[in-house]
């Protein structure tokens, strides 16, 4: 099957705004207020504790698993939106 140059270029336009939505989910083809806020705090921690000498791996892991368990916390609790997020 051929396709045209336009058709081409249509379908590599598609393609990269589905990666940027998976790559910022919240906002399109850049980072949210949040998701940059995210990103930064992050960084930050991840900085702090590979500057006292933690692996690179270890801070990975333990980032990880705090993500986790903050997301089961949130699926096990019933969430107020009016009120924000319990916490």
């Amino acid at each position: 099957m051929k396709i045209t140059k336009r058709q081409l270029k249509r379908i590599i336009k598609e393609e990269k705004q589905k990666l940027l939505r998976e790559a910022y989910p919240i906002g399109g083809d850049s980072p949210s207020p949040s998701w940059k806020a995210f990103e930064d705090a992050a960084w930050a921690v991840a900085a702090e504790f590979i500057d006292a000498g933690m692996e690179s791996d270890g801070v990975e892991g333990a980032m990880l698993d705090s993500v986790s368990s903050i997301i089961a916390e949130m699926d096990s609790e019933e969430l107020d939106y009016e009120a924000g997020f319990k916490r």
